[in-house]
């Protein structure tokens, strides 16, 4: 898919780079993983900001951070989203085509039952979720990270093959996804703690990525740093993220051309302060301004 990216991300480049500027979130790390996230359900690329609108409003409820209000308006949206999934997953047992939606209702090779309706939408919600603002996020993050360190990225500069290491080290020091919830199903101890079976937990992957008996220095931005990939960024087990290759590459794909295309990369003068959307889970920029010279 590394070709296909790299397409994407070139016409979203080609529509700022005579400009001299451009707010990254909105004009890039949104529409990046927006488009192919729509090509790869298969939805048309029209409809994509539907996608969109549907997991902000599921990100900020599972945020915790919303007013009751709020949170029903999220709910109705999120019954919104299941009703066009169930359209689509109609639509595809009668019309498969080479998407993902069409692999998720076709009869197991294997003879199993199929998926049901609950599975289908609670799957749909899960790929939808997680391929969106965790993404956009990374991406900002990683672009903060350089700003502030300029010395890092002339190191990028002179060395394009550290450009996947810095994508984990970005991963570890600004963890898009802070934390999620578990539910025990032992009774266990940890840290001198009893968790009782049932007991709901937070997982704070973002605090475990600032382990210092796993990393040295670990509020160290360090893109040579040798153990940056083991990071719990995209959990681990039963859990680890689906989607980790493609996100990993989306972010190679992302420095690697910006940082060929871009010189004089720095924060543009309206950039005066970051603002964090509130939420117990996700960490992202809402706005990161940007100005450069092209090449």
């Amino acid at each position: 898919m590394t070709p296909y990216i790299e397409g994407i991300i070139n016409d979203l480049i080609d529509g700022f780079i005579d400009k001299g500027t451009v707010e990254f979130v909105s004009e890039f790390a949104v529409p990046l993983p927006t488009l192919v996230i729509a090509d790869q359900f298969g939805v048309p690329r029209e409809e994509a900001p539907k996608l969109k609108f549907w997991s902000d409003a599921a990100m900020e409820a599972l945020g915790l951070m919303i007013e009751p209000a709020r949170e029903l308006e999220c709910a109705r949206i999120a019954i919104e989203a299941q009703h066009y999934f169930a359209n689509q997953f109609e639509d595809r047992r009668e019309n498969p085509r080479d998407d993902m939606i069409s692999d998720l209702v076709a009869p197991p090779p294997d003879g199993s039952e199929p998926m049901s309706m609950q599975e289908l939408l609670d799957m749909m919600s899960q790929l939808l979720n997680g391929g969106f603002q965790t993404t956009t996020a990374a991406l900002g993050l990683g672009w903060k990270l350089l700003l502030e360190h300029p010395e890092q990225m002339s190191r990028l500069r002179e060395k394009p093959e550290l450009i996947p290491n810095f994508v984990e080290e970005v991963l570890r020091l600004e963890t898009p996804v802070q934390a999620l919830f578990r539910k025990v199903t032992e009774d266990t101890r940890l840290g001198g703690v009893d968790i009782p079976k049932g007991a709901e937990v937070i997982l704070l992957y973002g605090s475990a990525n600032r382990d210092e008996e796993k990393f040295d220095d670990v509020e160290r931005f360090d893109v040579c740093r040798k153990n940056a990939g083991a990071h719990l960024a995209f959990g681990a087990g039963t859990h680890f993220c689906p989607g980790a290759m493609l996100a990993r590459q989306e972010m190679i794909s992302t420095f690697t051309i910006m940082l060929d295309r871009m010189d004089d990369i720095q924060f543009a003068p309206e950039q005066d302060d970051f603002d964090f959307p509130p939420s117990l889970v996700h960490r992202n920029l809402r706005t990161l301004h940007i100005s450069f010279t092209p090449r």
